[in-house]
């Protein structure tokens, strides 16, 4: 560069200015000194082509103008982004650019971004990392002021709700379908919480009870009206839900969804299924369902009436998590594993029946606690907690319903047996089995029918088991009756039921014998 008085701004003007990745805010001249070696002179490029003297140097022949590219001299020009973003990474920084320009870059923000408050991490003067807090809510809503100016460097983290926020729900409750707890979107209202939550039930009621969450106060609970319509429902007020808020749906009492129903079965002259349509003054009962039934039938056996009740009309609680957990464990302890095959009806009544008549066999063999009747183990199911409840028949019909009857329940199965013609004789007897039965005779007379009893016999424990179930001593029995089963002791039984003997074998086996005699 030897051209005389030749400066900076004339040498960048004849090269058409520095390009677009320039670093203009320094330049160099080398230039040589007296002993030949390069010395370096800097410059402003921006004030050497606006004239200012102290940074438009004048060159000398041999001078070297160096121009830097950015690249050269900073660190990359580059943003960062990262978490709940469409497209979190790295971007060219510009002069100017803003939180929301980046944002728009990286796909904007996911759904469950956290808005409230996003971190920025920026290179101090003094080389340090900086936090500083973003209000991207703020942005959102289109505020300049929180939309920050980017530096190079720049690194944005958005957060999800799961990181710096509560998690965003509500609750619905009551007469819907699938009550539980839901995501709160931004604009929910209390129908769309219905909605969520599956949709009205058939027996929801008029009135939906509001409870604000998140309060410092004591809850105020607001009632809402609901109003079903030919395309759904409509609620008034229709609030927007905030995060906690319960939603309840009340229902209507009087509404019965699903009918509740008995069925009778057996020797009556109208056996079927019939509604429940019991009122206060005036309860379903069996005698009234054997009206509905047109009575029973010549061959019927009114002492053997039975009511089966399952275990939902008994307790529905028995439904629980807990109770089907104890059930499995017993089950697993028992065969290894819990039982696949549904219980046929049949079964079902049998274990009803037969758990009855251990029971009570239990009580009349017992004397106080130190008497057990050990029955053979059998896995459970739901479908066998049920109870067979004994109906004194003969007194019911007698009394017109007014004494012995029971009270039904929706579920309950009643049976009317056919007329039994034989006593059957169990236990610690010469000949066991089945006797004509003869009106008129007392237990004593069966057993000697029977051959009498055997030496061990412990007749003063000698039980009657009535063609429902129902089981006494039979010195307290006014008369036997068809149907009727006789069970003799063993006074070795008495002694040692508790033992697994022999005699315990066989006390099982006329429970099972009894049952079969009773069910089937």
């Amino acid at each position: 560069m030897g051209e005389k008085g030749l400066d900076l701004a004339d040498l960048l003007a004849r090269a058409q200015g520095p390009t677009d990745t320039a670093y203009v805010k320094q330049g160099a001249v080398w230039r040589l000194n007296d002993d030949n070696q390069y010395e370096m002179h800097t410059f402003d490029v921006k004030l050497a082509m606006a004239g200012e003297r102290r940074h438009n140097l004048v060159l000398a022949p041999n001078d070297k103008v160096l121009v830097y590219q950015k690249e050269e001299v900073l660190p990359p020009q580059k943003v960062s982004v990262t978490g709940a973003v469409g497209n979190p990474g790295r971007f060219a920084w510009v002069a100017d650019m803003t939180v929301s320009g980046l944002l728009l870059q990286a796909r904007g923000l996911l759904p469950d971004a956290y808005v409230e408050r996003a971190d920025l991490l920026r290179i101090g003067p003094d080389q340090r990392r900086q936090l500083v807090p973003v209000d991207l809510a703020a942005i959102l809503r289109g505020d300049t002021e929180a939309d920050m100016v980017l530096q190079a460097g720049d690194q944005l983290t958005v957060y999800d709700r799961t990181q710096r926020g509560a998690p965003s729900i509500i609750n619905v409750s009551g007469f819907v379908n699938k009550p539980g707890e839901y995501e709160r979107y931004s604009g929910l209202r209390v129908s769309d919480a219905v909605y969520l939550a599956g949709g009205l039930s058939a027996a929801a009621g008029r009135t939906i009870l509001y409870s604000r969450g998140k309060s410092l106060k004591e809850t105020e609970t607001m009632h809402l009206v609901l109003t079903k319509t030919d395309e759904g429902f409509v609620v008034e007020p229709d609030l927007v839900l905030e995060d906690y808020d319960h939603v309840a749906v009340q229902g209507l009492g009087e509404m019965l969804v699903k009918p509740q129903v008995v069925t009778i079965e057996g020797k009556v002259k109208k056996p079927g299924v019939y509604t429940l349509q019991p009122s206060a003054e005036e309860p379903e009962t069996v005698y009234r369902l054997l009206q509905k039934a047109d009575g029973l039938l010549e061959d019927a056996n009114p002492c053997g009436i039975v009511v089966y009740r399952t275990q939902a009309a008994l307790a529905p609680e028995l439904q629980s998590d807990e109770t089907k957990q104890v059930m499995r464990t017993f089950n697993r302890e028992m065969t290894g594993s819990a039982p696949e095959a549904e219980l046929l009806t049949e079964q079902e009544r049998s274990a009803a029946m037969g758990g009855q008549i251990e029971a009570q066999l239990g009580n009349v063999f017992g004397s106080g606690d130190t008497i057990a009747i050990v029955v053979p183990p059998r896995p459970l199911d739901l479908k066998q907690w049920a109870q067979a409840i004994p109906v004194d028949g003969h007194r019911l019909l007698r009394t017109k319903g007014g004494e012995g009857d029971v009270e039904l329940r929706d579920g309950d199965v009643v049976v009317v047996p056919k007329m039994s013609s034989v006593v059957s004789v169990l236990g610690t007897v010469v000949r066991p089995g089945a006797l004509r039965y003869q009106p008129g005779k007392s237990y004593r007379d069966y057993i000697e029918m029977a051959g009498g009893t055997a030496d061990d016999a412990m007749t003063a424990r000698t039980v009657v088991i009535r063609a429902n179930g129902q089981t006494e001593l039979a010195h307290k029995t006014e008369e036997i009756r068809a149907g009727d089963i006789i069970i003799v002791p063993s006074q070795y039984l008495v002694r040692t039921v508790q033992k697994d003997s022999t005699w315990t074998r066989m006390l099982r086996t006329l429970v099972g014998i009894a049952t079969a005699i009773l069910v089937f």
